[in-house]
């Protein structure tokens, strides 16, 4: 459910049922009962370890087909805008003692008066989906939001890089700044992110190229398996029949002692037909004689 691939499993209730020549085997100490039952564990534990295995290689192409390509992707592009805001930073590096910040056109050379003005549009926003853009600052265009609990500045040409707000209004000056001169350290990681990912995908292509190490024990016990039931099933038939034979005349004898036994308990129709005297009515019979006298 959660589309990942635990390596994990569990031994199944033992719900082995044997045959008749398996029983007669195991009841006279044949050895192969028991090797026949071992070896059906181990082979579906190899054959649930294989499926493992070949779920893996499939999940594992996917990546490499469909996963890692759109990480790429993505990890270029962001690079690519880094890259831009980083040619930004350097080309507006920040004045200690040359501020210079653009408010709703309005130019603002004290920080501490640009940052009352910032949280004063605060105030303008009263839900998640009001957004203001608020002005331009070292060449970034600061576009101001609020996102439930804080107020947050993004910075479009960085990536959408945001910059969480407080309620002190130098403090806020000071967190652009930080933000802003971070940037070239987010394109460097960004870079070893890249990096990262081509190197997961040759250590995922040499992983895909391993075969099933227990292949080759799989198959021999597999085999020694089928000739073990073909052994245990060609004992079957003989046995199955002479039983069913035996089973097969004993119903015959039972059904005879049955039949003998019901011809002397009952009497033929004929011979009853034969003593049937009907009963006379005696008193429709005295009736009768009433009426004739």
């Amino acid at each position: 459910m959660t589309s990942k691939n635990p390596a994990r499993s569990a031994e199944d209730i033992d719900s082995t049922a044997l045959s008749y020549a398996e029983i007669k085997s195991l009841t006279t100490g044949d050895k192969r009962i028991k090797e026949k039952m071992d070896l059906d564990v181990q082979v579906n534990k190899l054959k649930l370890l294989k499926a493992n295995h070949t779920s893996q290689l499939y999940y594992l192409q996917d990546k490499i087909a469909i996963q890692y390509p759109k990480m790429i992707k993505n990890n270029e592009q962001t690079i690519e805008r880094l890259e831009q805001a980083t040619a930004i930073v350097q080309q507006y590096p920040k004045q200690e003692n040359d501020f210079s910040m653009t408010l709703q056109q309005r130019n603002f050379t004290e920080k501490k008066e640009a940052g009352e003005k910032i949280l004063s549009f605060c105030k303008t926003i009263t839900s998640t989906e009001q957004s203001l853009l608020i002005g331009s600052y070292r060449g970034f265009e600061m576009k101001l939001s609020f996102q439930g609990k804080y107020f947050e500045i993004t910075l479009e040409q960085a990536n959408n890089y945001r910059i969480e707000l407080g309620e002190d209004a130098l403090g806020n000056i000071t967190r652009i700044n930080n933000a802003i001169d971070n940037i070239p350290r987010l394109l460097e990681k960004q870079k070893e992110k890249l990096q990262q990912i081509y190197s997961e995908v040759e250590k995922t292509k040499i992983e895909i190229e391993k075969p099933f190490l227990q292949e080759e024990e799989l198959k021999q016990k597999s085999k020694r398996l089928a000739e073990l039931n073909v052994e245990l099933d060609m004992e079957q038939p003989r046995n199955s029949t002479s039983q069913s034979q035996q089973n097969a005349e004993n119903k015959t004898e039972q059904k005879q002692e049955m039949q003998a036994t019901e011809e002397v308990k009952k009497p033929s129709i004929l011979t009853a037909l034969h003593n049937f005297k009907p009963k006379e009515n005696t008193t429709e019979i005295k009736k009768q004689r009433e009426v004739v006298l």
